[in-house]
């Protein structure tokens, strides 16, 4: 499991060029969340490509703001071989200084459906 809070807001995996073909979603695992203060979260998905171009494929938000859960975005034929999907934890509530948010990230997959 990787985590994602203020300090460390997104993580990058590789994604396994033999499933690109058959892939019509990322599927994001948020496994774990410390969100006491239930401030609002959304993460961004993006595609990074061997040369570090980006596009981002969707977004998707906690609800509530502290459940974990498996959420997908659409790839929309934009996956390449020798890419990285990245996740990016966005606070969209202006936290207190002393908050505690951390999401601990599963799996990241690829998926037909």
């Amino acid at each position: 499991m990787q985590y994602l809070d203020s300090a460390r807001p997104s993580i990058v995996q590789t994604i396994d060029s033999t499933a690109i073909a058959a892939a019509r979603f990322v599927q994001v695992e948020v496994a774990k969340v410390e969100n006491p203060r239930k401030y609002a979260l959304s993460f961004n998905v993006d595609f990074r490509d061997a040369e570090a171009n980006s596009v981002r494929l969707g977004t998707f938000s906690l609800f509530p703001p502290d459940n974990p859960g498996t959420f997908i975005v659409p790839a929309q034929g934009k996956l390449r071989a020798g890419g990285s999907i990245a996740v990016s934890l966005v606070i969209v509530d202006t936290p207190a200084p002393d908050a505690q948010v951390r999401v601990g990230i599963g799996k990241i997959s690829l998926t037909s459906g």
